[in-house]
């Protein structure tokens, strides 16, 4: 464990991925982790882990990091096991770094499981909506993202429909509830609603590059 690498990427999701098999490619030694015992959570982030490890990028899964290890306001390594992996620079999300983020804010998300199309998309197996913000009295837009059983996403004769927005009032349910309407009805919804986190700087001096999610994308824990 006690090697140096050009870089780490902490975090399995699909644009960490992406951004360990670029790098590899590139030839750059690329140790990618996560706490996880498996990879992101569609099988798309696991092609582009195939895609670093054939390049050389090492991956380490299930492994909580104790440290990160920073000296004169530079990163230079984690601590895992008791071992220390020595790097040049650190690409991660916001949960792995909560030192390094600052809150901006929360968004909401809701799952919902359809039996049905959504109307007036011609029946449309996947799309997106953009609600502008002018049409829903907000400062910025609902998004709605609908997959059906045609992409394999969900069994025979299901949709799913994501809708995801930047809370603005203390009633975030009530601020999505345009949106879900035009879904109805559902069969069954899930809704999370997380902290936004942003980098409190580029991350030019520290060499800690932290990757801002954008409100459909980030992770979601669900609540019935």
């Amino acid at each position: 464990m006690n090697e140096e690498y050009d870089g780490i990427v902490l975090g399995a999701g699909l644009t960490e991925c992406i951004l360990s098999g670029i790098t590899s490619v590139n030839r750059e030694q690329v140790l990618h982790m996560d706490q996880n015992p498996y990879y992101g959570g569609e099988k798309l982030p696991q092609g582009f882990a195939r895609l670093c490890a054939i390049y050389g990028g090492t991956y380490m899964l299930n492994k909580p990091i104790e440290e990160i290890i920073v000296q004169s306001g530079k990163v230079i390594g984690v601590k895992l096991e008791g071992e220390i992996a020595r790097y040049k620079q650190l690409i991660c999300d916001p949960s792995s770094v909560k030192d390094w983020v600052e809150k901006v804010g929360q968004v909401i998300r809701v799952i919902c499981i359809l039996n049905h199309p959504i109307k007036n998309t011609n029946d449309a197996n996947s799309f997106q909506i953009i609600i502008p913000q002018n049409q829903v009295s907000r400062k910025s837009e609902v998004y709605v993202c609908m997959i059906s059983f045609a992409r394999n996403v969900a069994a025979q004769g299901k949709n799913i429909a994501i809708v995801g927005i930047t809370v603005e009032t203390k009633e975030p349910e009530k601020e999505i509830r345009p949106a879900l309407e035009l879904l109805e009805p559902t069969e069954q919804k899930f809704v999370s609603i997380r902290d936004l986190l942003v980098p409190k700087d580029l991350g030019t001096e520290s060499q800690i590059f932290i990757l801002r999610q954008p409100v459909m994308t980030l992770k979601t824990s669900v609540r019935g």
